[in-house]
């Protein structure tokens, strides 16, 4: 039992203390929400035209449905990925105002 207590005490050590005002995070504001949803759209409609634009190339003959495939699967592969980085995007950028507001006295 004595091992056990002692790997416990130093994962508590470990976790860091959640008073850091580093470490917690606050939602995104309007604006950067907006900027997320601005940017999906925006790629998922570049990446349906260039997905028409690759399935009407690739064949010579296209049917409706493989354009509108290739448009579909262009804009959910474009707008998950822009989704992923405009994310990941916004909240560095809050997390940098966060930590501006910590440092200045």
């Amino acid at each position: 039992m004595q091992g056990r207590n002692t790997s416990q005490e130093s994962l508590a050590q470990r976790i860091p203390d959640a008073k850091d005002p580093l470490l917690r995070r606050r939602k995104l504001s309007w604006r950067w929400r907006l900027f997320v949803v601005f940017t999906v759209a925006l790629a998922g409609v570049a990446g349906g035209a260039i997905g028409a634009a690759v399935a009407r190339l690739g064949c010579e003959e296209c049917s409706a449905p493989s354009v509108a495939l290739g448009a579909a699967l262009g804009m959910a592969f474009a707008g998950i990925g822009m989704a992923i980085l405009a994310v990941l995007v916004a909240r560095s950028f809050v997390e940098w105002e966060d930590s501006r507001q910590c440092s200045s006295p």
